[in-house]
């Protein structure tokens, strides 16, 4: 080892367990979202309609695009998740006059749009809008599984550490006793 570095200390066992329970945390709340996004029947959705008055949403500088707000005349607004937004829809949407009728279908479980019909024409197709979201909580649930899998390690190591100090303090202790 060169002058002048010291050894890096490895993890300290509080540090590892705040880590953990962060991890399970976060994990429970990835997890989660399979729950808020499964795909339901055209039956169960929630039929809304208002006036379109204006909507914000843009494509992202890294590709993909931003969650899309929905505002309608009366004040009230819908969203529509990033994973069902396309170049398309956000074109469409532009081209759609301000003050016409739009009605939606909405996700009671988590919320957003699943159906985006404007004139007659579907913006945001009800099959689409599932299977995108059914995928992006598909990867929420690989995320989730990783970070419950770090959240076992981070115990493991806590276990570890205070294991290996318990035992360098019985060493030390035994030690001590040696020399008295």
């Amino acid at each position: 080892m060169a002058k002048g570095y010291k050894k890096s200390e490895p993890l300290n066992r509080w540090v590892a367990l705040i880590f953990a329970v962060i991890t399970m945390l976060l994990g429970t709340l990835f997890t989660f979202e399979v729950f808020f996004s499964k795909p339901i029947l055209r039956e169960e959705a929630t039929e809304v309609s208002g006036v379109f008055k204006d909507f914000s949403g843009h494509q992202k500088l890294k590709g993909g695009f931003s969650e899309v707000s929905l505002f309608f005349a009366d004040g009230s607004r819908q969203y529509i998740d990033s994973c069902c937004v396309s170049e398309e829809l956000l074109e469409s949407l532009e081209k759609t006059p301000k003050g016409i009728p739009i009605s939606l279908l909405v996700n009671p479980n988590n919320d957003y749009v699943v159906e985006l019909v404007a004139n007659g024409k579907v913006l945001l197709d009800f099959d689409y809008a599932q299977k995108a979201l059914e995928g992006d909580s598909i990867v929420a649930l690989y995320l989730g599984v990783f970070l419950y899998s770090s959240s076992i390690v981070f115990v493991v190591h806590a276990v570890r550490d205070f294991k290996r100090k318990s035992k360098q303090k019985k060493i030390k202790r035994g030690l001590d006793n040696n020399l008295n």
